[in-house]
């Protein structure tokens, strides 16, 4: 894989020299995302109940977390909006900068957030003032199935009290399967493609993998059983 190549090039450039040891940081950085991936085990990268990385995550998954900061950064750059309300009482969006933190308390009135990622951390305001559960997910994965009813169980019991933020990395894939499981659980989609559908129609970003998909037509199928 990527780790791999890079470790490579390290070596050719020399283990001793300054882009050789950035090389070999670089790619030790990368190995447990890729087992995380290769065994579907997000629990590999070591995210918290609270939301935080223990040190050791922070250190041997440095240049992964570090990646996924960035990108987290520059995918805001598109001009998508940071959130979008897409039921009474439920927004969907990106996970929120440090600065967002307070709007979403103060403005938009939310106590309660869905975490879905397992490589970034939410400002610790928000995850102290509102009602927090962290269900980590491999970015481009569905959630699985028992977190899938844990997350659509607390959107329901949240929802009636206050605005419930569910966010990933920027609100297009892995929150958004994870809502629409609560649409059908809700009954507002008789199937996924028309949940997706109505996501999209208030956040015209989402974009379920197919992956996604199959895994709440598989939830829903035992759900509605």
């Amino acid at each position: 894989g990527l780790s791999i190549l890079i470790a490579f090039v390290a070596v050719r450039l020399g283990p001793l020299t300054v882009p050789g040891v950035a090389g070999f940081i670089t790619a030790l950085g990368l190995v447990g995302p890729t087992v995380a991936y290769a065994t579907a085990r997000p629990g590999i990268i070591g995210k918290q109940r609270d939301g935080e990385h223990p040190l050791w995550s922070q250190l041997l998954h440095a240049s992964y977390l570090a990646l996924c900061r960035t990108t987290s950064i520059v995918s805001r750059l598109r001009g998508d909006d940071p959130w979008n309300r897409v039921a009474p009482g439920v927004l969907l969006g990106a996970r929120p900068m440090v600065r967002e933190a307070s709007v979403l308390l103060d403005e938009e009135h939310v106590g309660a957030v869905l975490d879905l990622t397992c490589e970034l951390v939410v400002p610790a305001r928000l995850r102290k003032r509102a009602r927090y559960l962290c269900l980590p997910t491999l970015d481009g994965t569905p959630p699985s199935q028992v977190n899938l009813d844990a997350g659509v169980d607390f959107v329901d019991a949240e929802r009636g009290k206050h605005t419930v933020y569910v966010h990933c990395a920027v609100g297009r894939g892995r929150s958004a399967t994870l809502l629409s499981a609560w649409m059908l659980h809700a009954g507002l989609a008789d199937d996924v493609e028309t949940a997706e559908a109505l996501l999209r129609q208030e956040r015209p970003s989402v974009r379920l993998h197919p992956t996604q998909r199959e895994a709440v037509r598989a939830w829903w199928s035992q759900r509605s059983a």
